[in-house]
């Protein structure tokens, strides 16, 4: 658990309930790390949508947090204690191994930004805009008539100074014959570790900036 001794305090943490059918991950719990003791850790009271959102004890939770060089990161707990002090805190102890986080279980973020998408084997990009992206694809609005199994080239602008270029495979797409829209959603292919890091902070990013106004 090496990993775990660069966790810092005041770190922002992410709170999956384990074993939680009605659970919704685009929905994010969040918390942040304020103390460690004795391979233990205390953790603030978990917020969901600008609410509390309270722990038992005995309960097993799935703690996720983003190593900035590394990638994301997570490690199963239980909740040992509740303690009350000027916030409520929770001591959690770690039941298993640390794991990086495989493209499957990336956190899909809702927002819209500009995305210019042409097939490989074409020249001119087409103007669309993104429905929401994570760090193993993303769902993109443009009028155009792509195909399921398309190889595409996307250039994703994250911000004013940033575009990440990558490549990808259409797995789905929904038309809306009122728009000649096509909602497509991609699966990047064979992405560099340089272009996937830079997505999944520019999420991380995003989703401290909504926690902080308390949107997520």
């Amino acid at each position: 658990m090496k990993i775990l001794s660069q966790l810092k305090i005041g770190e922002k943490l992410e709170i999956e309930p384990i074993a939680h059918k009605e659970f919704n991950r685009n929905t994010s719990i969040t918390s942040q790390l304020v103390d460690i003791k004795d391979n233990m850790f205390f953790i603030a009271n978990p917020i969901k949508l600008g609410k509390v959102y309270p722990l038992s004890v005995g309960q097993q939770i799935k703690i996720i947090f983003h190593h900035q060089d590394k990638g994301v990161y997570s490690f199963p707990a239980e909740v040992l204690q509740e303690i009350a002090d000027k916030i409520l805190i929770y001591r959690v102890e770690p039941i298993g191994r640390v794991r990086k986080i495989q493209r499957r279980d990336y956190y899909r973020l809702q927002i819209l930004i500009k995305a210019l998408i042409k097939r490989v084997e074409d020249n001119e990009y087409i103007e669309g805009f993104t429905r929401d992206i994570s760090g193993g694809g993303l769902r993109v609005v443009a009028k155009t008539n792509f195909q399921i199994n398309d190889r595409i080239e996307c250039k994703i602008h994250l911000d004013k100074n940033s575009v990440a270029v990558v490549m990808g495979k259409v797995i789905r797409v929904e038309k809306n014959t009122s728009t000649n829209e096509g909602n497509l959603s991609i699966e990047y292919d064979n992405i560099d570790e340089t272009t996937k890091k830079e997505i999944i902070a520019f999420i991380f990013n995003k989703q401290r900036e909504l926690r902080q106004k308390g949107l997520i």
